[in-house]
């Protein structure tokens, strides 16, 4: 029930690099993002999180790269450093995130996240091609979807305005892409 002790115990598997525990580590640092079953409060969780965030370091799985995802934008205090840490061996930790990223732009439904899967796209290791890929649809995200409240409508904008800066930046790979920029004008 010592929660040092978990993190210990998280860390100490980390360093096994043994893939096989990267999944319980992943699902271990989901639950955490979430706050699911957890009675000893925000401290105890920023620990345990810190841990999980090191231990798939270490794996270097792509299973990771979802929770270190969200670890990166959630709930932690700032103090804890877990979403510097998350944000730090997520930028590492797959060579080409786009598919991932794509699935989270097209899929989730809070347009902060899907605002900040661009980012972690644009601060990738990934290739221009994929950077802007991703910067299209995340112009596309912030056509098709309709602002309920205020900040809704500048978080689209702040998306169109991003994607184009990365997609500016990387240059349009795909003839398709330029249908995204026409649609905009």
């Amino acid at each position: 029930d010592d929660t040092y002790l978990r993190a210990e115990s998280a860390v100490a598997l980390g360093r096994t690099v043994n893939p096989e525990y990267s999944d319980d580590i992943a699902v271990f640092l989901r639950n955490l993002n979430l706050n699911i079953g957890l009675e000893g409060g925000d401290k105890d969780s920023e620990v345990l999180a810190l841990a999980a965030v090191l231990a798939l370091e270490r794996f270097r799985q792509p299973v990771g790269f979802t929770p270190l995802f969200f670890a990166s934008i959630g709930w932690y205090s700032k103090l804890s450093t877990v979403r510097v840490q998350a944000t730090r061996v997520l930028d590492s930790l797959v060579d080409d995130p786009t598919e991932i990223l794509r699935d989270l732009l097209r899929l989730e439904g809070v347009l902060v996240v899907k605002l900040e899967a661009l980012e972690a796209e644009a601060r990738s290791n990934a290739p221009s091609a994929g950077k802007a890929s991703i910067a299209a649809e995340a112009i596309r995200q912030g056509l098709i979807n309709e602002p309920t409240v205020a900040t809704d409508r500048s978080t689209l904008s702040i998306m169109r305005q991003r994607g184009m800066e990365v997609l500016i930046e990387n240059g349009p790979s795909d003839p398709w892409v330029i249908e995204y920029l026409e649609e905009i004008m």
